[in-house]
């Protein structure tokens, strides 16, 4: 027989099962097999973006040299290795792709000067024309725009105030002024994606805040800047008439590392909460924070994830996790996407194609032949 006790006991169970159980409309992100892109290493991070009905990665290699290949829509490499010379006396930093774009950081090492260079690529990633000088300095993210320019921000300082700076590069290569959207207090790293009208949103980081701010197709801002959440290192993606911005909320005492998204409106306005993108107490990468793209099926949040003896995980790992469009908050739970080993490495580089997304990084931390996945 049993006792009110008990059934208050088995319901009280059964609440906390059903509060901590995935949604039944849940949907998983579900990932192809681990393909290697090259034989060569890759030094530094890797580069991955939609390229018509499939996507090109690009990665550094020893000399200064730049290397290109294309993969299919379901993940296969499909085309020979591109290698792009940047001469003798050049060492890339870091590489950005976005179509038909490749940009790069590079370093003179005669003089220590620093420059950012555009090239373009036809479809099966070779360079087409001559390479076009950005800035004098490096970049942080680049955006293509509908008409085939690009905008480009970047980082600047002067004295304790670091500006987030905006410039438009038009098809034909001519560069526009630089503009400042916004100011920081601490070292900023913003990140952009386009509005699919010419603009695009920029998110940063301010101190312990997260901060977004509209700009226009050339470049200059839209209204004053958003304050989206507490928390750092945010990225940001664009699909069906809204972004997603996505971070990481540190670990402070009493309060466990979560990572975090919020929808922002085309407008610029916050749309509903912010949710938990994964399971709190996590302790996310040091340095470098999640990443998002706009999925044919939902937004898709991807992270690497620092093991150590105090983590559950041990080790390193990278997950990801699929949010439906409708409702964010009924994605699936996160996923491996590499195994959970000491030594593993690379930050996950999203591409949204038309079949699906694709995941690209340098899956080691000394130099090591890039990998992907869809």
């Amino acid at each position: 027989m049993t006792t009110p006790r008990a059934s208050l006991l088995a319901a009280l169970v059964a609440l906390i099962a059903a509060c901590f159980a995935a949604p039944a409309s849940a949907q998983d992100l579900r990932a192809t097999a681990v393909r290697p892109v090259a034989e060569s290493v890759a030094y530094g991070e890797v580069a991955a973006a939609a390229s018509g009905a499939g996507f090109l990665v690009a990665w550094n290699v020893e000399g200064g040299t730049v290397q290109v290949r294309t993969v299919d829509g379901s993940g296969e490499p499909s085309g020979p290795v591109r290698t792009v010379a940047l001469g003798s006396k050049y060492i890339t930093s870091w590489v950005f792709l976005a179509a038909d774009a490749l940009v790069t950081v590079e370093y003179n090492t005669n003089t220590g000067a620093r420059t950012t260079k555009l090239r373009r690529l036809d479809a099966t990633g070779t360079v087409v024309g001559n390479a076009i000088t950005i800035t004098s300095g490096g970049i942080t993210d680049i955006a293509r725009q509908p008409d085939g320019g690009l905008l480009v921000v970047t980082n600047g300082t002067s004295g304790t105030v670091r500006s987030i700076l905006v410039r438009r590069v038009a098809p034909d290569g001519t560069v526009g002024p630089q503009n400042e959207v916004a100011t920081a207090t601490t070292s900023p790293n913003p990140k952009l994606a386009p509005d699919g009208s010419g603009g695009a949103l920029v998110t940063y980081q301010d101190g312990l805040k997260v901060m977004a701010v509209r700009v226009s197709a050339s470049g200059t801002a839209v209204g004053s800047p958003l304050e989206v959440a507490a928390g750092a290192r945010p990225d940001v993606a664009f699909s069906r008439g809204e972004f997603l911005v996505a971070w990481e909320q540190t670990a402070e005492t009493f309060v466990p590392g979560v990572i975090r998204a919020q929808r922002v409106s085309a407008a610029g306005a916050l749309v509903g909460a912010a949710i938990d993108v994964s399971r709190r107490g996590i302790m996310g990468d040091a340095s470098v924070g999640p990443s998002v793209a706009g999925d044919v099926s939902g937004w898709i949040v991807a992270r690497r994830e620092s093991g150590n003896s105090y983590s559950s995980a041990g080790a390193t790992r990278m997950v990801g996790r699929l949010l439906p469009y409708e409702n964010p908050s009924a994605g699936g739970p996160e996923v491996a996407l590499d195994e959970a080993r000491s030594g593993f490495f690379g930050v996950p580089s999203l591409a949204a194609g038309t079949r699906g997304t694709l995941v690209a990084w340098r899956p080691l931390m000394g130099a090591a032949p890039p990998v992907a996945r869809t």
